[in-house]
């Protein structure tokens, strides 16, 4: 579709169209008259549904760890529950949880990229809800319900993971839920949640409920229930980390206690560093209209801590606190990683507006201001396309023809491209051939790659025998030059799939 010689993506339609319904659903909602039998939480659910699987709808798995996750829920699917595998590889990155919910998915409605994000888009769906109906009974208002629900939308970070095969939401909303009904003292439901969480993404999985107990020792009181959450967190979280161990102790002990603790904190991925002030600046560039909402929230919030601690508040502004503090202590930073805080965030901003303006803004201006929020989580997919897709979108077709090609266990090399979705889409293991070693070095901190040790030196040597290799354009075309007997199988416009001299 152009217009003047400008091209709109697809997805500019697909945007408007549910923009449109998302801001209709929350004025309806915001004046409370016109949907009398839809709750706030069908509302908000109905929005958040409609806008994250507008912008879901799309291939290929961008060439990330989506692609890299997809392998390995397809290894789950071929009965890899306890020893996570990627094309025959143990895969000690992150725990069981999230591989399991894909499998189950995938398993029911077939293998395809919508359907691999669906654990993430439903998790994104409660995790608007969740925020709804805290803001809510924490302010006794519905318009701070639904202002907490699209500033958490409306956070660019927060609406892309939605959208992806990451696990980054899950745990984020899996922990909120699981200080949620801590607050409600339903302490063993709070402990299968933080059990739960803790099976997403480890440690990170508990910040939620370690923020609840914090908050109350501040109160100065520790409920018996909390050792009963932590009691049923531990039931349900051990059983897997005892069979993985048995599984294969050294592989283990060595992923766990190094790489992913000792490592990760201490010993930063050598792509991934930045200064004490990483994630206040990451937040400010990537999530500012939440960036500024969290930052009054904090600021109203010491005010009234001089006189009362109520606890809900306590929690949240502990919650952004303690995980700001953490993140930004890790030698390791990624802006997404901080996404755990997101749902507390956008609770304390919506408490804010509460406090400063009332239990009842005006109407209308309201809710051109959720629609506003909401088109901020828009712009990001509608003007900047995601690289990474876009890559893929090339390499699909190449990978699916090497697997056509090559031989079952064969591999396939991926000459300065990165392996995930070649990887993905051929079935076969690739091997990511690099030309420079201190590159090398630092793609073996990733703990698959370093026990499959599919990571090598790029040698010309490394297509004798017919092996073939997808490679960028340039590098391809520097090959056919270079090499005699080197065969063009296909090519596009980004790369081209070649085979060696046999």
């Amino acid at each position: 579709m152009t217009a003047a010689g400008f091209t709109f993506p697809p997805a500019w339609l697909a945007g408007v169209v549910s923009l449109s319904g998302f801001g209709l659903l929350l004025m309806a909602g915001v004046g409370g008259k016109r949907w009398p039998r839809l709750s706030d939480d069908a509302l908000v659910a109905i929005g958040a549904a409609v806008l994250l699987a507008a912008f879901a709808w799309r291939e290929p798995l961008p060439n990330d760890n989506d692609a890299i996750y997809a392998d390995v829920i397809r290894a789950v699917r071929q009965g890899h529950f306890i020893a996570l595998q990627i094309n025959g590889v143990p895969f000690l990155d992150k725990p069981p949880l999230f591989f399991w919910l894909g499998a189950a998915v995938s398993a029911v409605f077939g293998e395809s990229a919508f359907v691999l994000r669906l654990p993430a888009m439903v998790a994104g769906v409660l995790g608007a809800v969740l925020v709804a109906r805290m803001a809510r009974r924490f302010t006794d208002s519905r318009a701070a319900g639904f202002l907490a629900a699209c500033l958490l939308l409306s956070a660019p970070t927060y609406f892309e993971y939605a959208r992806r095969v990451y696990m980054e939401v899950p745990v984020a909303v899996a922990g909120l839920y699981a200080c949620e009904l801590g607050l409600r003292e339903r302490w063993k439901s709070a402990g299968l949640w933080a059990g739960l969480a803790f099976l997403l993404k480890n440690v990170v999985g508990l910040l939620g409920v370690a923020s609840l107990v914090l908050a109350l020792l501040l109160k100065k009181r520790l409920p018996r229930g909390v050792f009963v959450a932590a009691g049923v967190a531990l039931a349900v979280s051990v059983p897997w980390h005892v069979l993985a161990y048995l599984h294969d102790p050294a592989t283990f002990l060595d992923f766990t206690l190094r790489l992913h603790f000792v490592d990760q904190i201490a010993n930063p991925q050598p792509w991934s560093t930045g200064g004490p002030l990483f994630y206040l600046s990451a937040i400010a560039s990537n999530d500012p209209l939440l960036g500024v909402m969290m930052l009054v929230g904090l600021l109203l919030a010491a005010r009234i801590f001089r006189d009362d601690r109520p606890l809900p508040l306590l929690v949240m502004a502990v919650a952004v606190v303690l995980q700001l503090l953490l993140y930004s202590l890790s030698a390791t930073k990624k802006p997404f990683y901080v996404l755990t805080a997101y749902p507390f965030a956008a609770i304390l901003g919506a408490w804010a507006v509460h406090r400063l303006f009332g239990s009842e803004p005006r109407r209308i201006k309201l809710a051109f201001g959720l629609l506003a929020a909401a088109f901020v989580a828009t712009c990001g997919p509608l003007l900047h396309p995601d690289v990474d897709a876009c890559e893929s979108t090339y390499l699909r077709p190449l990978a699916e023809q090497a697997e056509m090609l090559t031989p079952p266990g064969r591999p396939v090399f991926g000459l300065d491209v990165f392996l995930a979705a070649p990887q993905f889409y051929s079935k076969r293991p690739v091997i990511y051939a690099v030309h420079d070693e201190r590159v090398q070095r630092m793609l073996l901190r990733i703990p698959y790659l370093r026990y499959a040790k599919n990571v090598v030196t790029w040698r010309d040597g490394l297509l004798a025998g017919g092996n073939l290799a997808i490679a960028s354009v340039p590098v391809a075309r520097a090959l056919v030059a270079r090499v005699a007997g080197v065969e063009v199988i296909a090519r596009n416009e980004a790369f081209w799939l070649v085979k060696g001299p046999s």
